[in-house]
């Protein structure tokens, strides 16, 4: 055997024992990035599970709110609705919240949360909707719906906490994932490539006779090298485009946050002067209440007055019998004086002036009586208007009273819009942080679009200088 065979045939040997490896390398790899590639597409079942068990937990707050905002008004029906869907809400969160587990290592962050949500925020949101629709006194209802409903806050504040932070875990795990599989798949395209190049430097090695084939091979590369360049572009423009929009959505969620808070302070002022109207609206109905029994201490003392007018009014009659039997005693007294003669002269004279004063006692006792009489109509006038004052100052009272309970009930409301709207930017605060981690991931890939254009047209360009050298 001479040299050059013994050469070809260490070559030979050589090449299959880097065939060989080579292709269980690939192979090994190829294998790790599959398993890579399942546990990261789990992942993204596992945060879409998530996303929409807090979907559905959000609309099971939503379902408690409603509950004891149509009971206020009286819907009982849809009270019972939004019973109903909560407990389908609640059902279908604690459904998707297990589903979303994809690795043993979350079961530490999700038996809190199912705990925290089975022993405190089912029971206390289920007492919630229960007092909404019980017929029990409404002062009593308010005020244990307002205790659980500032309770339900705090747990819904905590559980809203720990699905972040589940949320997290899910995402850093993926990205985790995902950043191992992208090294897989580079070791991966490295092997191949490195694969690639051992092979077409052992065919020009072991034969000249594969140049052909090796040309074929290299314009297919080329090939492939103008789709990679045409999709990087593609995906170049796609990543810009998308940026552009992220942007956009950047500057909306920012002016919807303005606005969320601009409103969020006018209810907040809108609440401050509901409990300002609603204490004038209680201080009036006190003064009201005052004035009233006022007036009530003056019918007493008018009553008082018609009752001494009467017996005065009884006593003038008297007095006025008397005048009348003293003018009577004068006249006969004047009769019996006249018959004595002049003996009865002084006695006549004085009978005169007993019957002259008994006149006068009867003109004023009448001009009195007349008096009383028009003061006890003038009473009765003044008692007239001063029970329908009575009944004016009832009236006043009863609309103040109930001017007060639409006062207390537009606080509790205003109260209640005040929650809303702060559950509300939560949810764009949150919602801008998405944006913002949009953002910044499509910026990144457009960087890496466009980093790998700059790849592709340098794979181009070497498959060219290859194609020219295989040619020649």
């Amino acid at each position: 055997m001479n040299i050059s065979k013994k050469l070809y045939l260490s070559f030979a040997v050589v090449i299959i024992i880097s065939i060989i490896v080579g292709i269980m390398s690939i192979v090994g790899m190829q294998s790790l990035y599959q398993n890579g590639l399942s546990m990261y597409e789990e992942q993204v079942v596992g945060v879409e599970k998530l996303s929409e068990a807090v979907k559905n937990f959000t609309r099971a707050e939503m379902d408690v709110n409603n509950t004891v905002l149509k009971s206020l008004y009286d819907d009982q029906k849809g009270a019972l609705d939004n019973q109903k869907e909560f407990e389908e809400n609640a059902a279908v969160f604690e459904k998707m919240l297990s589903e979303s587990i994809t690795v043993d290592e979350l079961n530490i962050l999700y038996q809190p949360i199912i705990m925290r949500f089975k022993n405190d925020y089912l029971p206390n949101s289920r007492r919630i909707m229960a007092l909404s629709i019980a017929d029990i006194p409404d002062h009593i209802r308010k005020l244990e719906i307002n205790v659980l409903l500032a309770a339900n806050i705090e747990i819904t504040g905590h559980l809203n906490a720990a699905l972040d932070n589940m949320t997290m875990a899910h995402l850093s795990l993926g990205e985790y994932l995902s950043h191992n599989n992208s090294r897989f798949k580079n070791i991966l395209i490295g092997l191949q490539f490195s694969f690639l190049a051992a092979a077409i430097i052992a065919s020009i090695i072991l034969s000249r006779r594969i140049v052909k084939s090796i040309v074929g091979v290299v314009e297919n590369i080329h090939e492939e090298a103008q789709q990679v360049h045409n999709g990087a572009k593609q995906i170049s423009s796609n990543s810009t485009e998308l940026s552009d929009v992220a942007v956009q959505q950047h500057g909306v969620v920012e002016t919807l946050v303005s606005n969320m808070t601009a409103i969020n302070e006018q209810t907040e002022k809108n609440n401050a002067n509901a409990k300002l109207a609603n204490d004038l609206s209680r201080k009036s109905k006190e003064h009201a209440i005052k004035g009233n029994e006022k007036i009530e201490d003056m019918i007493k003392s008018i009553d008082g007055i018609k009752v001494s007018s009467d017996s005065i009014s009884n006593v003038i009659k008297v007095i006025e019998n008397i005048a009348s039997q003293t003018n009577i005693l004068a006249l006969n007294a004047s009769v019996e004086s006249a018959r004595a003669g002049d003996a009865g002269k002084s006695f006549n004279i004085v009978a005169e002036e007993v019957r002259n004063l008994a006149i006068q006692s009867h003109n004023a006792a009448q001009e009195t009586a007349d008096l009383i009489k028009e003061s006890i109509l003038r009473v009765d006038e003044g008692t007239k208007i001063a029970r329908s004052t009575v009944e004016a100052f009832n009236t006043i009272v009863s609309d103040i009273t109930e001017m007060s309970e639409f006062i207390n009930e537009i606080d509790n409301s205003s109260m209640t819009q005040t929650n809303l709207i702060s559950s509300v930017n939560n949810s764009i605060e949150q919602i801008s942080k998405s944006v913002d981690t949009n953002k910044a991931a499509s910026q990144e890939a457009a960087a890496a679009a466009q980093e790998m254009l700059a790849q592709a047209d340098a794979l181009n360009n070497t498959v060219s200088v290859l194609e020219v050298k295989a040619a020649s």
